[in-house]
């Protein structure tokens, strides 16, 4: 209730901007992503993402950095929303490479 009252104080106040986390505040918001992640379109294009080119492409980055840890990966994913193409990437990863410890962070608002 407290955040409904400061976006309130905000959209009537003189700020220059309204921070994005008020986005999820309100059912209206809520609602409109999972209209967003459930439309057709939108699920279309994110099984169309080039998934196993980028697990070529962080292997051949590892590979190119022989000193660095080719057992292990770090990921962090900036405004994932559902996760699910990030947990997809990490799933072919640990099927399809040597890799077999990662560990995924995940960072919205």
């Amino acid at each position: 209730m407290n955040l409904c009252l400061e976006l309130i104080e905000e959209v009537n106040g003189r700020t220059a901007q309204i921070d994005q986390a008020n986005l999820y505040i309100d059912s209206p918001g809520v609602i409109a992503w999972q209209g967003v992640s459930k439309n057709e379109n939108y699920i279309t294009a994110q099984n169309d993402l080039p998934i196993d080119d980028a697990v070529r492409a962080i292997e051949e980055q590892l590979a190119r950095l022989p000193h660095y840890d080719q057992k292990s990966l770090y990921i962090v994913s900036l405004g994932p929303g559902d996760a699910k193409t990030e947990v997809a990437l990490v799933k072919k990863i640990l099927r399809h490479t040597s890799i077999k410890n990662i560990c995924l962070d995940l960072l919205d608002i």
